[in-house]
Parts: C-alpha cells; sequence; structure tokens
C-alpha cells in the first residue's frame, strides 16, 4: 500500500553518475530523470526571507520555503530534485527517509525539500 492521501505526482531528477565523465555538481550538467508521476504530499511549510544589501548599492532578497514531501516508495535520495508535476516547482532535497510499517503496508519516503527563489547578495 502507499500513502493515503495524494495531491499531486512528482518527477525525480538527479546529477549524473560522477563517471560518466561530468561534474555532478556543475550546473551546466543535465539533470537524469530517476522516476516521474510518482504519487506524492507536500505538507507542513515553513520558511524565510532575507533581504542583503551590498557595499556597492547592489541588494537582493531570497525567500526560501522548506516542506514536508510524502511520496510513494520510489528512489530518492538527498541529492535529488523533485519536481511537482502539477505545479512545475522544483524542489531540493534535503533529506530523505524511508518509512516502513509492515502492520498496515503503508509504505512511503518523508523528505524534507527546500523551494528557494532569488538571490540575496
Amino acid at each position: 500500500m502507499t500513502i493515503p492521501l495524494a495531491t499531486t505526482t512528482i518527477t525525480v531528477k538527479r546529477p549524473p553518475p560522477a563517471d560518466d565523465g561530468a561534474d555532478p555538481y556543475d550546473a551546466k550538467s543535465p539533470m537524469v530523470i530517476v522516476v516521474s508521476g510518482v504519487r506524492a504530499l507536500f505538507s507542513s511549510p515553513s520558511g524565510g526571507a532575507s533581504i542583503g544589501g551590498g557595499e556597492h548599492g547592489d541588494t537582493g532578497s531570497q525567500e526560501s520555503v522548506g516542506w514536508h514531501l510524502l511520496v510513494d516508495p520510489c528512489d530518492l535520495r538527498h541529492t535529488d530534485t523533485v519536481y511537482d508535476d502539477t505545479t512545475g516547482r522544483a524542489y531540493a532535497v534535503a533529506w530523505a527517509k524511508a518509512r516502513v510499517d509492515p502492520d498496515v503496508e503503508l509504505n512511503h519516503f518523508v523528505a524534507g525539500v527546500n523551494e528557494v527563489q532569488g538571490a540575496a547578495n
């Protein structure tokens, strides 16, 4: 059995393996789709904002929102990026943990994901 309530589906992407010659932390490296169409639920948002001011008058603002993600069992790792198939928003996975409950068979993953917009200088 899977999560009892899903409000969206997700696509999980990850940097290519290091053995293919690409730098997995290079922003230009193409992400590899690991799985798509997985039932999910984003819940419990919390976040913050920062406004920066540089010494040369440059400013910026950044919003960071953290979410709990409940997702049907799939290959999900802390280095992945999750895309909400409904909204198109991207989330960086900070941590992921499998939840296994053999008694009620509600096996799923719980993950902490972050959505960051903007940049503070």
